[in-house]
C-alpha cells in the first residue's frame, strides 16, 4: 500500500512540475523573454558566410531586400550587386548575389564605412570585375548606383567605354541632367531640371532601340541606336576609359547593381525594395 502511495505521489509531482514549467516557458515566450533562432534565404545566407561580421539589423534588412526581389521577379536578373555592408574593404568586396564571383578590386585610395565607399577623386575606384562583353550575352541591361552626396560634375559614377566607342555609364548630375547609356555607340537617355545627385540612378536597354533611365521612382524613356556591347570591366567611383581608369569622382555610393534588362515595373520595385534598406540602415 505504501509503494503504491508513494507511486501516486511521484506521478502527481511529475505532472505538476510539467505544468508548472510549461506555465513558466508560455509566461516567458508571451514576453519575448526566449531568443529564437533566425533563419536566413539561403542567398542571403550565403552572403552573410562570405562578408562575416555583419550586425543583426544588417543581416535582418538585406534578407528582407532579397526576399522582396525574389518575390518582385528581379532577383534572378542581377549579376553583381553591392549593398555596401560592413565597414571594411573586405566586406565592401564582396558580390551579395554569387559572393564567389564577380567580387570588386579596389584600387588607388578608396575609404569605406559603415553607410558608404568614397574615392579620394585622383586615384581610388573599384573594379566590378563584370564585363559586359561575355557577362550579359544580348546587350539587353541595367546599371545602378545609389549616391549619399551630392556633386555636380562632367563625370561619371559607374561605367566602361571599349575601343570601338561602345559606352556603358551613368552620368549622376551633368549640368541639371541625369544622363544614362547601356550598350551603345554614342546615343543617350536623359532627364532634365534634377539639382542633386542624391539617391538611386539606374539606366536600363531594354531593347534593340529602347531605353530608359531612373531617379529615384522616377523614370524617364528614351531610344538608342542598335545595341553594341561595352568590352571592358565596369568601374565604379571612376569610368573605365578604354582600359585605363578616368574621371575619378568622390561620390558616397551606398549600392551599385548591374543586371539583365529590368522591365519598368521592376526597376520601380527595386528602388522600393532598396529605399527600405536605406530607410533601415540610416544611410
Amino acid at each position: 500500500m505504501k509503494n503504491i502511495l508513494l507511486l501516486i505521489s511521484l506521478v502527481f509531482s511529475f505532472f505538476s512540475y510539467g505544468q508548472a514549467n510549461r506555465a513558466a516557458f508560455h509566461a516567458y515566450n508571451d514576453f519575448t523573454k526566449i531568443v529564437e533562432i533566425n533563419s536566413y534565404d539561403a542567398d542571403a545566407q550565403a552572403y552573410f558566410t562570405a562578408v562575416g561580421g555583419l550586425s543583426t539589423l544588417e543581416k535582418d534588412t538585406w534578407n528582407s531586400f532579397v526576399i522582396s526581389a525574389k518575390a518582385n521577379g528581379y532577383w534572378s536578373k542581377i549579376y553583381v550587386i553591392n549593398p555596401v555592408l560592413g565597414s571594411s574593404a573586405a566586406q565592401h568586396a564582396v558580390n551579395a548575389k554569387t559572393p564567389a564571383t564577380y567580387n570588386a578590386t579596389y584600387v588607388g585610395t578608396v575609404t569605406h564605412t559603415s553607410t558608404h565607399m568614397v574615392g579620394d577623386g585622383s586615384t581610388g575606384y573599384v573594379n566590378t570585375g563584370f564585363n559586359m562583353n561575355g557577362g550579359d550575352a544580348d546587350g539587353f541591361a541595367t546599371i545602378a548606383v545609389w549616391i549619399r552626396n551630392s556633386i555636380q560634375g562632367t563625370f561619371p559614377v559607374i561605367g566602361a567605354i571599349s575601343a570601338t566607342n561602345r559606352y556603358t555609364q551613368i552620368y549622376p548630375w551633368f549640368g541639371n541632367t541625369l544622363y544614362g547609356q547601356v550598350n551603345t555607340n554614342n546615343s543617350i537617355a536623359e532627364a532634365t531640371a534634377y539639382t542633386n545627385s542624391v539617391g538611386l540612378s539606374l539606366a536600363t536597354r531594354t531593347g534593340a532601340t529602347a531605353a530608359y533611365i531612373q531617379r529615384g521612382a522616377t523614370q524617364t524613356t528614351g531610344f538608342t541606336t542598335p545595341s553594341l556591347i561595352t568590352n571592358n570591366n565596369i568601374y565604379v567611383l571612376a569610368q573605365n576609359n578604354n582600359g585605363t581608369a578616368a574621371f575619378f569622382t568622390t561620390y558616397q555610393v551606398c549600392m551599385y547593381m548591374i543586371a539583365d534588362a529590368f522591365t519598368t515595373a521592376e526597376a520601380s520595385n527595386f528602388y522600393t525594395d532598396f529605399s527600405a534598406v536605406i530607410t533601415a540602415l540610416s544611410r
